[in-house]
């Protein structure tokens, strides 16, 4: 039990950052400026995709701390 938690837990890090990579990946795909904080829209998109995910894996896998 306490080993598919640590599956889990990990899967869940990994997954987070990668999707925290796509959400800065996402930009210059986007925008001429390569930082996002240049462009509300552009940071506010990626960092709804990061939310999004976490509220999803948070459902899906009953994270409880």
């Amino acid at each position: 039990m306490a080993q598919e938690r640590t599956k889990r837990d990990i899967f869940s890090l990994a997954l987070g950052l990668l999707l925290g990579a796509a959400s800065w990946a996402i930009v210059p795909l986007m925008s001429d400026s390569f930082e996002p904080f240049d462009n509300e829209i552009f940071f506010y998109t990626g960092q709804s995709i990061v939310s999004i995910a976490a509220l999803l894996i948070g459902y899906f896998f009953r994270v409880r701390h």
